[in-house]
């Protein structure tokens, strides 16, 4: 039922973002955030990825950069309509993971001292969705951000509880520790606040190969940095028409990967000892 009242308002926005000129979306007297975002891609997205791009050109300020990752596989691959967006703002990278840790992992390597913001390559984001990262990130400059965030769950001998139990945190039970970025409507990373480890890719294709959110939480406690949830909201990204048909949430969630993954996570760096410390 979502999907047949979403189907109308996804073919406008792509209409709409398919007829604006490139001189528009480019325009330089748009205001600068001082952001790189990141993004990553899969092969069957690729033919739909210069609709994110648009909806990224197409917001009321700009970023400094736009980085868009994909596997070296990919090279000859990629569609005349996604080369024709690339320019000094926009710049597609090759690497060889294919996971989708890549698509923070090569950015934080090449822009260490910048603010990151990642999204996905199934939706198209509204015009002030990078406007409002900028104001929360002057609210609280050191704290990863995130739209959406679930409440990470343990039992009370300290075991992860299934993700189905991974909630919104019930009244008066706030531990900054436990909120999870999902990274779908965005996730703001500052500089340094990830552990270097964040990069070790034989650890993480080991723990959690599907699930970057998990891995870069988890480097994040490492860190010592808070993940919070923004203030404010944006308006819901609109999902592209298709892309559905090959995502991670059907293994992560429906399937208990997620579930996996965090409790192999969980046991690997004693994560319980960071979340919940001594004075909670």
């Amino acid at each position: 039922m979502k999907l047949i009242k979403e189907l109308p308002y996804s073919l406008f926005h792509s209409w709409r973002l398919k007829q604006r000129p490139l001189e528009e979306l480019l325009d330089p007297s748009k205001p600068v955030v001082p952001f790189v975002i990141s993004l990553a891609s899969i092969e069957p997205r690729l033919g739909s990825l210069h609709l994110v791009i648009r909806s990224l050109l197409d917001q009321s300020c700009r970023p400094k950069k736009i980085l868009i990752w994909l596997n070296v596989a990919l090279k000859s691959k990629v569609p005349p309509a996604v080369h024709a967006l690339c320019s000094d703002q926009v710049e597609l990278h090759f690497t060889p993971l294919n996971s989708p840790h890549k698509k923070l992992v090569g950015t934080l390597e090449l822009y260490p001292d910048e603010v990151v913001l990642t999204c996905d390559d199934d939706m198209m984001y509204h015009r002030e969705w990078l406007s409002l990262f900028w104001k929360e990130h002057q609210k609280r400059p050191t704290d990863i951000l995130a739209v959406r965030t679930v409440y990470l769950r343990y039992d009370q001998d300290q075991q992860p509880l299934p993700s189905a139990a991974w909630r919104k945190p019930a009244e008066g039970e706030v531990n900054p520790r436990a909120f999870l970025p999902i990274g779908q409507w965005g996730t703001l990373y500052p500089p340094k606040s990830l552990s270097p480890l964040y990069k070790e890719e034989e650890l993480f294709m080991r723990l959690c190969p599907q699930a970057d959110d998990l891995w870069f939480k988890t480097m994040a406690l490492l860190q010592g940095t808070h993940s919070l949830p923004t203030d404010q909201k944006p308006a819901e990204p609109i999902p592209i028409l298709g892309t559905q048909k090959v995502a991670l949430k059907k293994t992560n969630v429906k399937q208990g990967g997620n579930t996996r993954q965090w409790r192999a996570l969980s046991a690997h760096f004693d994560l319980p000892s960071l979340l919940f410390l001594p004075q909670d």
